[in-house]
């Protein structure tokens, strides 16, 4: 069908299939694989105002590529069922995210890339029983730079049409934010 996007994986004898139809921005449907007919039962919903981008299907996790409020973010949900979705965290209010090479379905680990205006690339593991962080690596950067004397700020204008249009900025700690910094 002219349109419809879909993106299929599988694990423990069922398959999932992340797809536009029926949601414009992607649901995730699961059917148990056998040999009758597929039939297609939602897994996690899809939702108007979150964009799913990638659905990473593990042994005990889910683990959702989304972008909400123009920004990108991870969101864990536990297969078991009796836990609550979570959202990964992150130290600045704006970044850009990778998911990184997470290929072993029974990963109890997700790796990603994380980097904004002050930090960085750097690549994390996050423990998706735990939620404890572990930074991997960073690239490196010379001349002295000092990532915790800038502060990152996020902020939104309004366009003549009424649309919110995103801006990140990134300024010495202390800069006042009133207008008179020199500049």
């Amino acid at each position: 069908q002219e349109g419809v996007e879909a993106y299929l994986s599988s694990g423990d004898g069922q398959l999932f299939l992340r797809t536009n139809q029926g949601a414009p921005n992607f649901q995730l449907l699961t059917s148990l694989w056998t040999d009758a007919r597929v039939q297609w039962t939602p897994c996690i919903p899809g939702d108007l105002s979150v964009y799913m981008e990638e659905a990473l299907v593990l042994e005990k996790h889910i683990v959702l590529a989304e972008r909400s409020g123009c920004l990108q973010r991870f969101r864990v949900v536990p297969r078991s069922g009796s836990e609550e979705p979570w959202l990964v965290d992150f130290d600045d209010p704006a970044y850009a995210l990778t998911s990184g090479p997470n290929l072993a379905y029974d990963a109890t680990v997700f790796r990603y890339g994380y980097a904004t205006p002050r930090t960085p690339s750097t690549v994390f593991d996050v423990d998706l029983n735990t939620r404890a962080r572990t930074k991997i690596k960073q690239t490196a950067v010379l001349g002295g730079f000092d990532a915790d004397k800038y502060v990152v700020h996020r902020a939104f204008a309004t366009a003549p049409d009424g649309t919110q249009v995103p801006i990140t900025l990134c300024c010495l700690k202390g800069t006042p934010q009133d207008g008179t910094a020199p500049g």
